[in-house]
């Protein structure tokens, strides 16, 4: 699903009978959380990962698979006011997709299996290997010029008749899409004011699915606030939103 939480192995895999042992701990700004899902990559100031059992052991048996350590972004003492904003568009497709053979060798390969086995070769109350049926096919691929027939009504008389169903169809082509369409957004405002810095930011991500029907969608959006202000020499206050 492309809605689903990212995943990280560090230790290889413990059990085959429940993946979420396997999980290692991550600790976003010093806070434990689940997963990652929730946050922005564009706010990642940096990854670090623990898998020693000396570096580990601060955090218990949680620990046991290895620490993700995340740090988000933070204004810079030497920012005034700096407005950012990033977006990428893309569009995915299968890479591999099954290879379906056109009508006339599946029928080919059927009635020689049925042939062999003694079998009468019949699929569905079709008869195969009459010579009305294999016409059928054969004015079905001269209709669409030898290629295979996209997403649309069914004509009588063409496509099917009361003896079959005799048309190639496009399986690939109706039910993936080639194009499916995702995009990213982010905005962020960072600086300081007198002894108080802050980093605030948005982000909005959408994702269809390759599926041309039902497909996954995916609509997400982040925000983030990192505020820290010096209250004298030796304390400095913060709150990460």
């Amino acid at each position: 699903s492309i809605d689903s939480d990212p995943t990280v192995v560090i230790r290889g895999i413990g059990t085959l009978s429940n993946s979420g042992t396997t999980n290692p701990l991550y600790i976003v700004d010093g806070v434990p959380v689940d997963n990652l899902g929730s946050v922005n990559p564009a706010d990642i100031e940096s990854i670090s990962v623990l898998k020693d059992a000396s570096s580990t052991s601060i955090y218990g048996t949680k620990a046991a698979f290895g620490v993700v350590l995340v740090t988000t972004k933070t204004a810079k003492t030497a920012d005034k006011c700096k407005v950012s904003y990033s977006n990428n568009f893309a569009w995915s497709q299968a890479t591999t997709t099954p290879n379906y053979s056109d009508v006339m060798t599946q029928i080919t390969a059927l009635n020689e299996a049925n042939y062999n086995m003694g079998l009468e070769s019949e699929l569905f109350g079709m008869l195969l290997d009459t010579e009305r049926y294999q016409e059928g096919v054969k004015r079905a691929y001269e209709y669409y010029g030898g290629k295979k027939a996209d997403a649309q009504l069914m004509k009588y008389g063409i496509d099917y008749d009361e003896k079959g169903y005799y048309t190639d169809w496009d399986v690939v082509g109706i039910m993936f899409n080639r194009a499916a369409p995702s995009q990213t957004h982010n905005l962020s405002v960072q600086g300081n004011s007198g002894k108080t810095q802050y980093y605030m930011s948005i982000g909005y991500n959408q994702q269809q699915g390759i599926l041309n029907y039902h497909p996954d969608k995916m609509k997400k959006y982040n925000a983030t606030i990192n505020l820290s202000t010096e209250a004298n020499e030796w304390l400095t206050v913060g709150a990460r939103f």
